[in-house]
């Protein structure tokens, strides 16, 4: 059996629509955690995301222009991150599911387009929000009102990317194109993911990028490549 496997593996090119899906899949999260790194911190290295509103609107003053490329590797990982998300989706309508690959990719897209309008607010309204407080060393009262709506956003991003790592993760288990633990662990992971994001009212947007690093390479790996493979057979 492992040779017959072989042997049919053999016959495929070794750059396939499954390890370009994973190339994107592992180059989208590598971006976003890039991204996550040009961070801007105060003088004792404490990230923006953990320091009270006044200080952290001076650390994106002062680190404005690594900020800038940071904010731009966010938009450009949460993009290819969805256009690994769709060839995956291509990948999984072959297999025969359809449901959960379709609602999985819609949330995901609503989720992008979610985090893209947090970019943009940070971009504009927020670098505004920074240059002023550094020049009158007080937070614009305007800004403080449309923070609440930019939490918003977020808070609607991360539901939705939850929702849809869910339904990826039910259309791996039951098609198991690749292992069917890992779409198990997909859904444990983000079902304790939403309670944590419940309890906590937060949840660093990092954690979604983990999982998709290990689908990736996984769909690298030769025996991942051929599209016909059977359940009993993958298990060999």
């Amino acid at each position: 059996m492992l040779a017959g496997k072989e042997a049919s593996l053999s016959r495929y090119p070794f750059w396939t629509e499954r390890r370009y899906t994973g190339i994107m899949l592992m180059l989208g999260c590598v971006l976003f955690l890039v991204a996550a790194a040009l961070s801007p911190t105060d003088e004792k290295g404490t990230s923006m995301y953990d320091l009270p509103m006044r200080e952290a609107l001076i650390a994106v003053f002062h680190h404005w222009s690594s900020w800038q490329w940071g904010l731009l590797l966010f938009c450009i990982a949460v993009v290819v991150s969805l256009l690994g998300f769709a060839r995956l989706t291509s990948i999984l309508w072959e297999r025969g599911n359809h449901v959960f690959s379709f609602w999985g990719l819609i949330a995901l897209t609503l989720a992008t387009g979610f985090f893209l309008l947090d970019m943009t607010f940070r971009r504009s309204i927020e670098y505004w929000a920074a240059q002023e407080t550094a020049r009158t060393n007080a937070i614009p009262a305007l800004y403080q009102q449309l923070s609440l709506w930019d939490s918003t956003i977020f808070q609607v991003y991360t539901v939705l990317i939850f929702f849809a790592a869910i339904m990826y993760g039910a259309a791996i288990a039951l098609t198991r194109i690749l292992p069917r633990w890992l779409g198990w662990v997909i859904i444990v992971y983000s079902l304790a993911g939403t309670i944590a994001f419940v309890i906590l009212n937060d949840m660093p947007p990092f954690v979604h990028y983990l999982l998709p690093i290990a689908m990736g390479v996984l769909l690298l790996l030769p025996r991942y490549q051929l599209p016909a493979l059977s359940a009993e057979s993958q298990n060999d």
